[in-house]
Order: C-alpha cells, then sequence, then structure tokens
C-alpha cells in the first residue's frame, strides 16, 4: 500500500522476489538457502517459537533484523509460509527498509567501482559463518551448511580486495572463476571479465 493505504498493483511477496523455485525450496526444507542469498521475511510477518531467541542474540551489525532471525531459525527449523496476503504493508518517503521496487542495473553497477559493496557483502557473509561455528554442537548439517556460508564469504572477500594493478588480479579472478562462484553469486564470465578489465 502506499502512504494512503492506496494499493499498488503488487504484492510485497512480488517485491523481494520469492519466486515459486524459492518457495519450493522452503517446502523441500532448504529455507537456509534461500536466505543465506536474499532474504524474504520481513519482520511484520514474522511469528517463531521463544526458545530460539538465544541462537539469534545478539544481533550482528551487517544484518537486518528479520533477515538475521529468519535465517538462524531456518538453521534448526522448516519454515512455513501462509500463501495468502494477510496484511496491508504500507510505503511511505520516511521508511528505513520496506519493500522498493527493484532498481535496474545502472552504468555504475555494471561499470563501475564496487569493492565497497562486495567489502558490505564479505562483512554481511563473516558474520553468519562466525555464527554458525558458534552453534556448531547443535546445528543439524553443519558442515554444509557452514561450506555454504564460506564460500561466499571467500568469493565477497576476493571481489572486495582487487589489487590495482590489474596483472595482479589473475589469481584472485581465476580462484573465483575456477570454483565457478562467479557463476553462483553474479554474472559468470561476465563479472570476471569486469575484474580482471575494469576499475
Amino acid at each position: 500500500m502506499d502512504e494512503r493505504l492506496q494499493p499498488l498493483g503488487v504484492t510485497l511477496w512480488e517485491r523481494v522476489e520469492f519466486t515459486q523455485k524459492r518457495r519450493r525450496q522452503f517446502d523441500a526444507g532448504n529455507a537456509w538457502r534461500v536466505l543465506l542469498e536474499k532474504n524474504m521475511v520481513t519482520g511484520a510477518t514474522m511469528a517463531f517459537k521463544k526458545r530460539y531467541a538465544d541462537l539469534f542474540i545478539p544481533f550482528p551489525s551487517s544484518w537486518i533484523h528479520d533477515a538475521w532471525i529468519a535465517f538462524v531459525i531456518s538453521l534448526y527449523a522448516d519454515l512455513v509460509y501462509i500463501d495468502e496476503p494477510l496484511i496491508r504493508y504500507r510505503q511511505h518517503p520516511g521508511q528505513q527498509v520496506g519493500a522498493r521496487e527493484k532498481a535496474g542495473l545502472t552504468a555504475r553497477a555494471v561499470f563501475g567501482d564496487n569493492s565497497g559493496s562486495y567489502a558490505n557483502e564479505f562483512r554481511h557473509y563473516s558474520h553468519a559463518h562466525r555464527r554458525l561455528k558458534k552453534l556448531r554442537a547443535t546445528l543439524p548439517d553443519y558442515d554444509g551448511r557452514a561450506k555454504a556460508a564460506r564460500d561466499r564469504v571467500i568469493y565477497y572477500y576476493l571481489r572486495s580486495r582487487m589489487p590495482k594493478e590489474k596483472r595482479k588480479r589473475v589469481a584472485a579472478v581465476a580462484a573465483n572463476l575456477c570454483s565457478l562462484r562467479y557463476h553462483r553469486y553474479s554474472n559468470g564470465v561476465l563479472s570476471a571479465a569486469k575484474d580482471l578489465f575494469l576499475n
């Protein structure tokens, strides 16, 4: 809804891209994989059992609280969604986050220096990986989950620390390319070429 509670003609799930594919992953008990990639859960629509609170507190600074809560709980329990709109999610100019319309790719996003953004993502996934290590003794399938988080940590670490001298970038680009991280987390060879030749 807009600030006057008029429908915007789009659902919250459409805005956060909670697609059929992602719903199938939730249904299969793999919500944690989806939430490691991108948050689909808003605090206003969330309910969870109190016993999980000790797992997600304290909150890491690089995560939005509802994303962090949903991700940590998804490591221990299946998340269930209600396939029906149940709230009027008001959007207004002073909103901290909200469900903004997806911005198109800008020239800066494609050709510019995104090392600051990659550094933020590195911190984001580092927090997740560290918490997984703390929860290791109680966590089902620790190895698989920690490996997925660590893979993203490495990917963003390498992209955020590209040397200024282009010839020195080859090792970092090759590491992300050969491991298929560029394909899993961005635009494959195009992203590799950007890191190798641009900026």
